[in-house]
């Protein structure tokens, strides 16, 4: 993970306690199912994934601050009019309660809008236009971006609010570190402001994007999509979508030993799931996930009924999951739904994959050096597993027979012997 992204709230409105339930449980229709993977060392990480149903808003509005990418990085046509279509089909696929606030993002973030109006409205045809007009130029600070567009908000109108932004994820005028990550992700979440995102140009930063949307209860626009009028049209259906606030800290699952993440717990949609994850010594049984959050200016009562899978190979991603959650309290996990969740399953498979093989190869060719410093970062990856198991049975095969052969092809010293003495001859 690069240290990119922003923080979760130290006290995030979550009021989350875990049940457990050990006898026959009642299937209902929030019935969820947990992944799990057991170590060799009993040991099971698991992944709980949570998503609430849709329930009609009594906001009086929705308000949404756009932020456009227009820095030299998207110098592009193709880019700049991609940008441009998104922008246009978001405003066409907003509810007739929408006002939005249209700004352009490079060095400085300036509002072309001048403030929150009608998606219909001359004013935000003017901006469209000018929009349109704009020359990419400069670096793009999205530090000042995030925080410019945060306070645009009139937090005592009774509205639901989120910012959406399309550009690279990259804040190439500012340092974007996991410190100014958290700071404004906190203050995100202590307003309800979620993030949508939509990825748009060249070398685009899905790390920064989906760990800011993951946090703050946004959506990311697929990274296959490449059309901006379907990326409007998703970013549309988002800022409609349900998000569920959650009051307090997470209660441990099983024992006090239990370890979650992200901890406190993201906001919850309605459109994709939030996922906990975590690892436990304990047996892996059914339990109920009842979870107190404020949605819109109420508060309402969420639960689950979850059931743990049998430990499946394709989970072995989760101890790596975990294990880099851990490193931060899974505050730049960037995995805002199963589309992001695949695309790092997928990553962490790909890299354990190259570095047997190059293992492999190192013990074949008898690098019996590399091979044991490859081997040390598979087993890191999966302790006590099978093919790491494998991996050092090989390379001790492989050093019992470097020693037979050392010793086969030792050098005796030679044997010098004593010279026997000539008694002198005595003449008469």
């Amino acid at each position: 993970m690069k240290n990119h992204l922003f923080k979760m709230l130290p006290v995030a409105t979550l009021a989350l306690t875990f049940l457990i339930s050990c006898g026959l449980m009642t299937r209902a229709e929030s019935d969820v199912q947990m992944d799990t993977y057991t170590l060799s060392d009993g040991t099971s990480c698991f992944l709980v994934p949570l998503q609430a149903n849709s329930v009609q808003s009594t906001a009086d509005y929705v308000d949404i601050a756009v932020l456009v990418d227009v820095s030299a990085a998207q110098m592009a046509k193709e880019v700049r009019q991609c940008g441009q279509q998104t922008v246009e089909s978001l405003l066409e696929n907003l509810p007739q309660n929408a006002r939005v606030q249209l700004f352009t993002v490079d060095n400085e973030t300036e509002s072309l809008t001048g403030g929150f109006v009608a998606v219909d409205s001359q004013e935000m045809k003017d901006a469209i236009e000018a929009l349109k007009d704009n020359t990419p130029l400069g670096a793009s600070n999205l530090e000042k971006a995030l925080e410019t567009a945060a306070n645009s908000f009139d937090l005592l109108e009774n509205s639901d609010r989120s910012i959406v932004y399309v550009g690279r994820g990259i804040s190439s005028a500012s340092v974007f570190d996991v410190m100014t990550f958290n700071e404004i992700v906190e203050n995100l979440v202590c307003d309800h402001i979620s993030v949508h995102t939509f990825g748009n140009g060249t070398a685009t930063n899905l790390e920064v994007l989906g760990a800011l949307s993951n946090q703050t209860g946004g959506y990311v626009v697929d990274p296959a999509v490449k059309n901006g009028k379907v990326a409007g049209l998703l970013l549309a259906q988002a800022t409609k979508a349900t998000v569920f606030w959650p009051n307090e800290i997470v209660e441990n699952i099983f024992s006090e030993e239990t370890l979650l993440y992200p901890n406190p717990l993201p906001p919850i949609r309605s459109d994709r799931e939030t996922y906990l994850i975590g690892k436990t010594t304990d047996d892996l049984k059914k339990f109920t996930i009842s979870l107190s959050a404020t949605q819109g200016n109420e508060s309402k009562n969420l639960k689950w009924n979850v059931f743990p899978s049998k430990s499946n190979s394709r989970n072995q991603y989760l101890y790596q999951l975990v294990d880099s959650a851990s490193k931060d309290n899974g505050k730049t996990l960037p995995i805002a739904g199963r589309i992001l969740l695949n695309e790092m399953q997928a990553a962490i498979f790909d890299a354990t994959e190259n570095t047997l093989a190059l293992t492999q190869t190192a013990i074949e060719v008898g690098d019996t050096e590399n091979a044991k410093r490859l081997a040390e970062l598979v087993e890191a990856k999966m302790p006590g597993e099978k093919f790491s198991m494998n991996l050092a049975n090989q390379l001790n095969s492989q050093d019992d027979e470097q020693a037979i052969t050392d010793q086969s092809t030792i050098i005796e010293p030679e044997v010098i012997e004593e010279p026997v003495a000539v008694e002198p001859e005595v003449i008469e």
